[in-house]
This record gives C-alpha cells, sequence and structure tokens, in this order.
C-alpha cells in the first residue's frame, strides 16, 4: 500500500495541471508569439508569480481493482513546495508534500505516515525529480529548463531531460503551453511513466512504475495565482505510525 500512495500522488499532481485557470495572475497569461519563442515572453513574467493554488477539482481515481473519488486541491510555492490534499465523503482520506528532498504523505484512514526520500525509492529510481514536478505543475515551471528545449514546426515545444539510463521529455502546447504530454523511461529496467493529453480535452497517464494499473480522471477546478496558504503537515505521533522508505 504504502508504494501505491506514494506513486499515486505523483500521479494525481499530474492529473492536476489539466485543470482550468481561473483568475490569472496577469491578463495576458500568453505571450505575443507562439511556440518556444512566446514561451520565453512568459517566462519574462515569472518574477511576478509566488505560487499556484489548484482547488475543487473533482477526481476519479482506478487503481488496480479498486474505485476511488474525491475532491483535490494542490498547492505550488515555487522553488520550495508542492502539497496535495484529497478529501473523500466529507473528510481529508490523504495530504502529501513533495520537496526537492523528500515526500511525506498523511494516510488518515489508515493512520500512518510515509516519508521517503525523492531521490531513492525501496532501490528505484523516482521516475520524476521535484524539479520535473514544478515543469509539470505550473505555466512558469519549464522556465529554468529553455537550455533543454526545442521544436518542430507546428509541433508542441519539447523538454529533454534525459540522463543516464533515463529518458526523460516533457511536452507543452506551442500555443496554450499547457502541458500535453511527458514520458520518463528507464531504458536499463525498461520501466516507464508516460502521459499524453487527448484530444477531447482529457489526459491519460500509463506506468508499470510500482502501480501496473492507474487511471486518473479529472474535471472542474480552479487555478489562481499567487494565493497565500499555510502548508500543515503535523499529525498526532501517539496515533500514527511513522514508515520511512528508502
Amino acid at each position: 500500500m504504502n508504494r501505491y500512495i506514494l506513486s499515486g500522488m505523483l500521479m494525481v499532481l499530474m492529473g492536476l495541471t489539466q485543470c482550468r485557470i481561473s483568475r490569472p495572475v496577469v491578463e495576458n497569461i500568453r505571450g505575443a508569439e507562439e511556440g518556444l519563442d512566446g514561451y520565453r515572453s512568459v517566462c519574462g513574467r515569472r518574477d511576478s508569480v509566488e505560487s499556484v493554488t489548484i482547488s475543487r477539482v473533482n477526481a476519479l481515481i482506478h487503481i488496480q481493482e479498486e474505485r476511488y473519488e474525491a475532491r483535490l486541491i494542490l498547492y505550488h510555492r515555487f522553488d520550495s513546495i508542492i502539497f496535495v490534499s484529497a478529501v473523500s465523503g466529507g473528510f481529508e482520506v490523504l495530504r502529501g508534500t513533495a520537496d526537492r528532498d523528500s515526500i511525506r504523505v498523511i494516510d488518515r484512514i489508515n493512520k500512518i505516515v510515509y516519508v521517503s526520500s525523492i531521490h531513492r525509492n525501496l532501490g528505484y529510481e523516482l521516475p520524476v525529480t521535484f524539479k520535473d514536478l514544478e515543469c509539470m505543475t505550473n505555466l512558469y515551471g519549464c522556465c529554468g529548463l529553455i537550455e533543454h528545449s526545442g521544436e518542430f514546426k507546428g509541433q508542441d515545444i519539447i523538454f529533454d531531460l534525459s540522463g543516464d539510463f533515463m529518458n526523460k521529455k516533457i511536452y507543452l502546447d506551442r500555443e496554450s503551453f499547457g502541458l500535453s504530454g511527458f514520458e520518463f523511461i528507464n531504458t536499463r529496467s525498461n520501466e516507464y511513466f508516460t502521459g499524453k493529453k487527448e484530444a477531447d480535452g482529457g489526459f491519460r497517464i500509463f506506468s508499470n512504475f510500482i502501480i501496473d494499473a492507474f487511471e486518473l480522471e479529472v474535471e472542474g477546478g480552479e487555478r489562481v495565482y499567487n494565493r497565500k496558504m499555510a502548508v500543515n503537515m503535523e499529525f498526532n505521533r501517539k496515533r500514527y505510525d511513522v514508515i520511512k522508505i528508502q
């Protein structure tokens, strides 16, 4: 169960990026141009944005034979922390954070707190880093990765972050600069974690990394920039077990 929760949280973060934008920090969020030049123009506004909050998201999560309905909220303070909370039946069932060093998840149903290094998980490299998550959870996340970008005429902007034994590519729509796809493939273990935006606007995620069968559907949601939120990961140590995953 712990491995499902940790990797499932990463996948939920991907799905939340597809929610619509509400009350952006600037009126014209796009640049005057399309493609990579347009994205560079957007990145010129990066210093005016400190955080993004995505709220009121209805989610349907399929993990193998299990099906969960939840209401989600995500808060991302740039270069610092990503927080997600899931509420089902009026009760919070999960909350978690990811930063540059670790992932922490509070499982309120089973009264367990999971802590894992973001660099290693049960002897396997996690398929994504904190910087990868930042690139996929907000419009400005890839601004620091321009040197890894490229494009083909009329197609998506591509960020190639590949390294030893790991093919990593993130695709942004050349007009909206929203996430249109990603692929993380470990060429040594043949484990993969990929996602692609569908023609109907939905987003499908495929993976054989830890979870063999995973599907996430999201609808609704509002995205607001520069809203402050206090992140609280405190818990009653007498009532919760703490599991550290190496």
